[in-house]
């Protein structure tokens, strides 16, 4: 059994209760890439080739970096924290500001309390009267407390969420499924 996640592997178990062992990582690696990971009966079709490549070509790197920039300058977005709680609700109004310039009626957002935390969720949808199951992409706000700026914890999911976001509420994608995109 192990985890695979692209072209990495977790290895993280191969070391626990061994910090006293040096394994040789070399060896290790080679030993872990040999194994081949499962393949898992496709359960369905992949379609809408030319919807897909459209929508790729609306993606603009620019945003991305911008709300990159934006995030990280949050020298803390700890859920503990006021600035936690500011990330958050910057996240809903540029959601809101660009559902506005798209003119979609068709979209919501609004805050979730998160129990002990200051810091809310942020549930925005697009295809809110749509039927069926709904499709949830998520990333995470907060980042540990201190300075720490998370430009890849979770700036980096924050970001391409918004772009996602941006993308769909521009194109003329008919969607027949609601669309999710929680920033927790």
């Amino acid at each position: 059994y192990h985890k695979q996640c692209g072209k990495f592997v977790n290895v993280s178990r191969y070391f626990k209760h061994r910090e006293t062992i040096k394994p040789n990582a070399s060896k290790l690696l080679n030993k872990l890439l040999t194994i081949k990971p499962k393949k898992y009966p496709q359960k369905y079709k992949l379609k809408h080739q030319h919807e897909v490549n459209e929508a790729l070509s609306l993606i603009q790197s620019d945003h991305i970096w911008q709300n990159a920039q934006h995030l990280t300058n949050y020298i803390n977005r700890s859920a503990t924290t006021k600035t936690g709680v500011a990330a958050a609700e910057w996240f809903k109004d540029k959601f809101d500001q660009m559902a506005k310039i798209a003119n979609r009626s068709d979209v919501d957002s609004y805050l979730v309390a998160t129990g002990r935390y200051k810091q809310p969720s942020v549930v925005t949808v697009i295809g809110k009267d749509l039927p069926g199951e709904a499709i949830v992409i998520g990333a995470h706000t907060d980042t540990f407390s201190g300075n720490k700026p998370g430009a890849d914890d979770d700036a980096s999911g924050i970001t391409v969420e918004l772009e996602v976001a941006r993308v769909l509420l521009e194109s003329d994608l008919e969607l027949r499924n609601p669309v999710y995109i929680i920033a927790y």
